[in-house]
This record gives structure tokens, sequence and C-alpha cells, in this order.
């Protein structure tokens, strides 16, 4: 009986750690961002050499 109460607590609490943890972002994700860092870099590189 003990043997059972500690597996289901053990199920409940890895349900309940998965459902509460929010799922990683997808690699296109962060591509994005770092593609738009990168325009925001230029952008500002080019600001510095428009301006006297």
């Amino acid at each position: 009986m003990t043997k059972l109460l500690t597996a289901a607590m053990a199920t409940l609490l890895s349900l309940l750690t998965a459902c509460a943890a929010p799922p990683p972002p997808p690699d296109g994700t962060r591509a994005m961002q770092r593609g738009r860092d990168a325009q925001d870099e230029l952008s500002r590189e080019a600001d510095r050499h428009r301006r006297p």
C-alpha cells in the first residue's frame, strides 16, 4: 500500500512540474530574434555614420 501511495505521489509531482514549467521556445523563434537584433545593430551603425 505504501509503495502504491509513493508511486502515485511521484506521478502527481512529475505531472505538476511538467505543467508548471513553460515549454522551451522553438529554434525558429531564437533565430528570428537574432535576425532582429542584427538588423537593429545595423540600423544603429548606419545612424551613427549618418549623424555629423
